[in-house]
């Protein structure tokens, strides 16, 4: 979303993302109020001086900075996945605006012998057919969140290899 408003501009972009991954880091922390506070007028300043106006940049923030995010137990990216050594299913959708980091997810998986990274073409960040620019708005116009048959199919067949080997004992390794 913000490369869309920024036209790319790292420079801006990266700010905006930090102050904004720094205040959902402490409500994961349960830091106190006027750190968050601070951390939130931080993260509005952030996303105005990437080009958004003020009312935008409190909403735009108001969708991230919520309980279901505050709830996780620590915020992970991409470089984490480097750490694990279970079966790992990374999809991503070539048309997605907000989340653009399989490359550091191949990166990290690497050396996962049990790890599968899916690219699916035409979708965007909520997994649904019809996307033509993958922008934030089209996903109301798309139908259901996670609705793609084929996201369906790869999330089934990988559960499927990933829990049964071929001889049924268990774990396998994914194909």
């Amino acid at each position: 979303m913000m490369k869309m408003v920024v036209g790319g501009r790292d420079t801006l972009i990266g700010p905006a993302t930090d102050a904004a991954m720094a205040l959902l880091q402490v409500r994961v922390d349960s830091g106190d109020a006027a750190t968050i506070a601070r951390l939130h007028a931080n993260a509005v300043d952030r996303f105005e001086a990437a080009g958004f106006p003020r009312a935008q940049a409190e909403q735009a923030l108001a969708m991230i900075d919520v309980p279901e995010a505050w709830g996780a137990r620590k915020l992970r990216s991409a470089s984490d996945l480097r750490a694990l050594h279970i079966p790992v299913l990374a999809i991503y959708g070539t048309k997605d605006t907000l989340v653009d980091d399989a490359p550091a997810a191949r990166a990290a998986l690497a050396n996962n012998r049990r790890a599968q990274i899916v690219m699916l073409d035409g979708l965007g960040h909520s997994f649904q057919e019809g996307a033509v620019a993958g922008e934030p708005d089209e996903a109301s116009r798309l139908g259901p969140y996670l609705g793609s048959p084929r996201l369906v199919a790869v999330v089934g067949d990988w559960l499927r290899d990933a829990l049964w080997s071929k001889t049924g004992t268990g774990m396998g390794q994914v194909r």
